[in-house]
């Protein structure tokens, strides 16, 4: 029987105090949590935690840059397994909203305590970010291109959209109306209506994606 291969010890623990911190910073908010709670959460001591990270901010940090770049990492799969303008703002705008939903501690955290990072680490995620919103952005105007949208402020419409996505965590519930597949379908309606696409590249749009 193959040996079944385990995580080391040290990056188990890790990974529970991020665990902790996403929740302690989602309840608290980044200023009411203490490293004392997040320890707590985890099943440690406090001491022990800084054995691991030398402050609240840098599990802040840590949490911030994992979740920005696993929403870019999911929207570049998108563009690689999709080819025309359409389908692949289908394909990301589901990933963006449907993924607000399915991490709701994340996303509530990304979206109220980011100003608590460092400069250095502010600067980090927020180029994350930037390739996020620009990889939009190349989708919008690749349409725009080929006369399939149509906008007069691509980047006040791009800030809309994201706006709308990272919302969802606000009010998403897991027992609520909608599934995260259902925003995601209709938050991708939402976009190409945004973005004046006709019918006929909706239905497109919606069939390739």
């Amino acid at each position: 029987m193959a040996e079944r291969k385990q995580r080391p010890r040290g990056d188990r623990t890790r990974a529970r105090l991020l665990d902790a911190a996403r929740a302690e910073f989602a309840q608290h908010g980044f200023g009411g949590a203490s490293t004392r709670g997040i320890a707590e959460r985890a099943g440690i001591s406090a001491s022990a935690l800084y054995a691991h990270h030398r402050s609240k901010e840098e599990l802040l940090f840590l949490i911030a840059k994992e979740g920005h770049e696993s929403a870019l990492h999911g929207m570049q799969r998108v563009l690689a397994t999709q080819t025309g303008p359409g389908a692949q703002f289908v394909g990301v705008m589901r990933a963006l909203s449907a993924g607000h939903a399915r991490e709701q501690f994340v996303s509530h955290v990304l979206a109220n305590e980011l100003d608590s990072l460092s400069p250095q680490h502010f600067a980090e995620v927020a180029a994350v970010r930037r390739a996020m919103v620009g990889l939009v952005r190349a989708i919008i105007d690749r349409g725009v291109e080929l006369e399939l949208f149509e906008s007069p402020q691509i980047d006040m419409t791009v800030t809309a959209l994201f706006s709308l996505c990272v919302d969802v965590a606000r009010w998403y519930r897991p027992d609520g109306r909608w599934t995260p597949e259902e925003i995601g379908d209709h938050f991708a309606l939402l976009g190409l209506r945004m973005l004046n696409a006709s019918p006929e590249v909706i239905d497109a749009a919606f069939a390739a994606g």
